[in-house]
């Protein structure tokens, strides 16, 4: 499902359930990310949500037209699975997209689910 900077509050909840190592932080109050997914030009998002509705885990950032290149900028996930979730959706954009720039996420190593 997309993602847009309309969702905020969802988005925020979400960076604050994520699965957070060590080092990092949450930035309260929700009106921060608020400002922050706006001053994304031509933002992207896509993400899931649970049975109730609440967004579980997320992708968004920038995209540099229809066809990419498309940078993340902010990632949520609260376990493995999820995260791994994530990355097959945007491994699905392949068709459509040129590139995807994202970080490697922290304890994770992409180079290990290169083929």
């Amino acid at each position: 499902m997309r993602v847009t900077p309309e969702d905020w509050r969802d988005v925020h909840e979400a960076l604050l359930g994520r699965m957070r190592p060590h080092g990092s932080l949450a930035l309260d109050p929700p009106e921060i990310i608020k400002a922050e997914l706006l001053w994304i030009e031509s933002p992207f998002g896509l993400g899931y949500r649970d049975e109730t509705g609440r967004l579980t885990h997320f992708v968004m950032g920038p995209a540099k037209g229809e066809n990419g290149p498309y940078t993340i900028w902010h990632i949520a996930y609260r376990d493995t699975g999820q995260l791994l979730e994530l990355l097959r959706l945007i491994r699905e954009l392949a068709d459509q997209v040129v590139s995807v720039v994202i970080m490697e996420p922290p304890e994770f190593q992409l180079q290990d689910l290169i083929r």
